[in-house]
């Protein structure tokens, strides 16, 4: 089993989830880690190769240190076909680093209102009669997808007025859904919900937790035989995340600052990258109001609209991405 460095980044996290958060314009739904790692006796030579990658792109952005944040949110509203030559070359560029050098990337997506309404429907099993993981899931779909104000408001007043908030949402969704054939499964789905949802999670208290990401991290090391030597995380906050990694059984884990650790921000750039895509396809599937649900959201054209550079760019990133988890 070899010895591997990993390195923990994060992007759009909500340190808080409140009514505030979720209600906030810039509220963004999807909360991303990404761990980078590499085998321990590369450590000095991919040091090396990535500060002189970040030599070159310092200069050009003019910036002390590389951050995702640098390629805007914004410059990706069509994927890689909104974005300039520069900065399509940095991506390429830092993810062809990645896969020429066998780097690993774990990747966890954790849906923010997926987390709230977890713990809202907490005391639901599955049994007999009740596949609750897909109630669950089809309870976070309905508000993502339709983000109605009046139950998002009614999660943090009390059991009841979500419940109630709810059922009232379901039933205008079942009533503009009747005559559209594509919404079927999602009205039976509703029917079920709404034959279902007469209990409700009491004394729900919600604080964000980070055990989930290293709970599939735990999975990942094993099945491609990694033995965690330093799992390094960025220093943010109070120190929760370090916290769960040991509580996780990842026992050396010390946090540490990005500008010192090229491994982090590396770490950085996936989970940015990952979230930016995220956002825009969100932004574009989301129904804007129930009657918008009578049309069938697809991205648009322009995503797919590109240059041999853009397709070739796609492919580096399968390669890094995708190709890491074969």
């Amino acid at each position: 089993m070899s010895k591997y460095f990993f390195f923990y980044d994060e992007s759009e996290h909500s340190r808080k989830l409140s009514y505030e958060t979720i209600n906030a314009d810039n509220f963004k739904p999807d909360f991303v880690v990404a761990m980078i790692g590499f085998r321990t006796e590369s450590l000095d030579n991919l040091k090396s190769q990535f500060m002189e990658l970040e030599a070159k792109y310092k200069e050009f952005y003019s910036v002390k240190e590389l951050k995702s944040e640098i390629i805007k949110e914004k410059k990706f509203k069509f994927g890689l076909k909104t974005l300039k030559k520069n900065d399509l070359n940095f991506i390429n560029d830092i993810f062809t680093f990645i896969s020429n050098n066998d780097i690993k990337i774990f990747i966890s997506v954790q849906n923010k209102i997926e987390f709230i309404i977890d713990q809202l429907l907490k005391d639901y099993h599955n049994d007999l009669f009740l596949d609750a993981d897909l109630f669950r899931y089809t309870v976070t779909k309905i508000i993502n997808v339709y983000y109605p104000k009046n139950v998002i408001n009614s999660i943090y007043s009390d059991a009841e007025s979500f419940t109630n908030e709810l059922k009232k949402f379901c039933n205008t969704l079942l009533e503009h859904n009747k005559k559209l054939e594509h919404k079927e499964e999602e009205n039976n789905a509703i029917m079920q919900l709404l034959d279902i949802l007469d209990k409700a999670s009491e004394d729900l208290k919600i604080n964000w937790e980070y055990n989930f990401a290293f709970s599939g991290f735990s999975n990942f090391i094993i099945e491609h035989n990694c033995d965690v030597e330093t799992l390094y995380i960025d220093k943010e906050g109070i120190g929760n995340t370090l916290a769960a990694a040991k509580k996780s059984g990842f026992e050396n884990s010390v946090e540490v600052d990005s500008n010192d650790n090229f491994g982090i921000r590396i770490a950085d750039f996936v989970a940015g990258t990952i979230s930016r895509f995220i956002i825009n396809i969100t932004k574009q599937t989301r129904y804007t109001s129930i009657d918008d649900a009578k049309n069938i959201k697809l991205l648009d054209e322009q995503w797919f609209n590109l240059s041999k550079d853009m397709f070739e760019c796609y492919k580096t990133l399968k390669k890094a991405i995708v190709g890491t988890h074969r």
